[in-house]
């Protein structure tokens, strides 16, 4: 019995190292967290299914007495959507949202607008609560943030120190993943809509342009010089150019500039621009000069001495 109890408990330990192991490696991190980016992304920004028309417009917006300000400071890690509009259509009131999940605010920061007029101190302080402020971002409600720890994990892996180019290869793997789920929610100010089709809640969201950004550029700074990087980049724009919607394809740099039509700010980054290969980078280097010193001047021989040492 004991032995049997030692055999199992080894085997179990050797297991929990062997998941262990899987989770702290690149490669393993990079699944893990992708696996929940790709929840954040089904709870956070789903895909409207019956995309509904506003029946009744949003008041005109006020200033003054209709904003509510936070009363701590941290960052914001969600913003109850379902809450705020319950709220919102119980006190007959739109609510427009001001902050961002993932931004930092100030206690004292303004973190709602409400029209036509303000509700009671009760339902201020339910809207307050339904904007939960905490001391980091979590990826649950934030797939931003999801997007941010891919980047960092593939930067890290560019880096001198540890010159990993498979696990950024690994990263923007699922980086691709993830934009091609995007690109089809809405993103930017969105609004959320009462049962009776009232609008309710305006609130903020990154737009593509930002998430491209975020995604992409810092890998292409730091994988300047890796050909694994930009030959992974180049196949990524090419799959987004071809499955995104064409609002969205608009917004990605062309793998053939393009004389006739202005670029957008995005569209300035050397996306498209490969690397110097070898044989020009070579051509290029600085060839090493030598001094210039004289040849020596040959040696005299003496018969008298080479026939003595012959001796």
């Amino acid at each position: 019995m004991a032995i049997a109890f030692v055999v199992l408990s080894t085997g179990a330990i050797l297991r929990s190292l062997a998941g262990l192991r899987e989770v702290v490696t690149g490669g393993g991190l990079v699944r893990a967290v992708a696996q929940r980016l790709n929840a954040a992304l089904d709870h956070e920004w789903p895909v409207p299914q019956h995309p509904r028309q506003a029946t009744v417009a949003p008041p005109a917006p006020l200033t003054g007495s209709g904003d509510i300000a936070a009363s701590r400071h941290g960052i914001v890690q969600r913003v109850d959507g379902r809450a705020i509009v319950a709220i919102a259509a119980r006190c007959d009131i739109h609510v427009t949202c001001l902050v961002g999940v993932g931004s930092f605010v100030e206690a004292g920061a303004w973190l709602f607008r409400i029209t036509p007029a303000p509700p009671s101190a009760a339902d201020i302080r339910r809207l307050t609560r339904a904007v939960r402020v905490g001391p980091s971002r979590h990826i649950e409600h934030d797939p931003a943030y999801g997007l941010r720890l891919l980047v960092d994990v593939a930067i890290r892996a560019l880096s001198p120190a540890v010159n990993d180019p498979t696990t950024a290869v690994q990263a923007i793997d699922q980086i691709e993943t993830a934009l091609l789920r995007i690109a089809t929610r809405p993103l930017g100010t969105t609004t959320l809509h009462a049962h009776d089709g009232t609008i309710r809640l305006t609130i903020l969201r990154p737009d593509w342009t930002t998430l491209l950004d975020l995604a992409l550029a810092e890998i292409l700074l730091y994988g300047a010089d890796a050909l694994q990087i930009h030959r992974r980049l180049r196949a990524l724009l090419n799959t987004l150019t071809d499955t995104c919607p064409p609002s969205r394809a608009a917004a990605l740099p062309p793998t053939k500039p393009s004389s006739t039509a202005p670029p957008t700010p995005f569209q300035t980054r050397p996306w498209s621009a490969s690397p110097p290969s070898p044989t020009l980078r070579a051509s290029a280097a600085p060839t090493r000069t030598t001094d210039a010193r004289p040849a020596p001047e040959p040696a005299l021989h003496h018969p008298e001495e080479d026939a003595a040492r012959d001796r």
